[in-house]
């Protein structure tokens, strides 16, 4: 009974979110629906276990999806593959879910959960972004410039993480 009890309050919880939600306005230079984020930085590891290749530092290429579920809350699919110094030592430094809350329209914080194949484990990620310029088009269509600034670590320990800054192109509705 408790766990019913639980779902209802949860489902109505989450049915009162939705149904406050306002109209998107397509008239603002951010994405107001879906959004895709592609871009290339930097990544240093704190340790070796989580390292990026076979190196502590590297390059990282990301890759996401993220749709806008209510004013201020964007969930999405984030991957980050990593390329260490060493020829054909890449792996995906995180692949998972994220969510993301904008403090301001042009800045805010990511938590996500998913899994390193560098680390062979679960991981964790937590980050901060900031969009630099934004343009919406006449047909509706926005692009920008995003930075982001994430840590990526194993549940396990976090303190064996790597800490990644990635500028990323930004286009969506």
């Amino acid at each position: 009974m408790r766990k019913v009890t639980l779902l209802l309050i949860v489902a109505l919880a989450f049915g009162g979110a939705l149904s406050a939600q306002e109209a998107a306005d397509f008239t603002l230079p951010a994405p107001q629906f879906l959004a895709f984020d592609i871009g290339a930085g930097l990544g240093f590891s704190f340790s070796e276990e989580y390292a990026i290749g076979t190196d502590q530092a590297g390059g990282v290429t990301n890759f996401g999806v993220r749709i806008s579920a209510l004013e201020n809350l964007i969930v999405g699919l984030d991957s980050l593959i990593a390329y260490g110094g060493n020829p054909g030592s890449t792996g995906f430094l995180f692949t998972g879910l994220r969510f993301g809350y904008n403090f301001i329209p042009q800045a805010g914080a990511t938590i996500g959960i998913g899994y390193s194949t560098l680390a062979s484990k679960v991981a964790v990620s937590l980050g901060v972004y900031g969009d630099l310029f934004q343009k919406r088009a006449a047909n509706g269509l926005t692009t920008g410039l995003k930075i982001r600034i994430d840590y990526f670590a194993p549940v396990s320990d976090s303190s064996k993480g790597t800490i990644v800054f990635t500028p990323a192109f930004s286009f969506g509705l």
